[in-house]
């Protein structure tokens, strides 16, 4: 079954959306322990800052992050030229959870058009 945006939903808006959801409950309804640990469970090395330290800069760069998620995403299903480098630049910010989308950004920077 082919979807209507291809591979850029599963490669890229979803890790988004993880994203956003994510880091919106780390932020407002994971219980934080005190002091701070450096074990806490991550989905990006910002998120991991985040819990690491509890400081808000942190949390707030996984929300741009996750914004420029959605306009890679957005970049990527209308077809615009350099597509494949900004999900390559968002999927690299949000690693390990970015991983998809430097695949699929990867993938359209080196295809051949014929």
């Amino acid at each position: 079954m082919q979807t209507p945006f291809g591979s850029t939903l599963w490669l890229a808006s979803l890790p988004t959306l993880a994203m956003v959801g994510w880091t919106t409950y780390c932020r407002f309804f994971w219980p934080k322990l005190h002091p701070p640990t450096w074990n806490a469970p991550s989905y990006t090395f910002v998120c991991w800052l985040y819990c690491s330290s509890y400081d808000v800069i942190w949390s707030n760069t996984a929300y741009v992050i996750a914004l420029f998620g959605i306009v890679a995403t957005i970049f990527a299903v209308r077809r615009r030229k350099g597509a494949g480098y900004v999900l390559l630049g968002f999927g690299l910010l949000a690693l390990p959870l970015g991983l998809p989308a430097v695949y699929e950004g990867y993938r359209r920077t080196t295809q051949i058009v014929t």
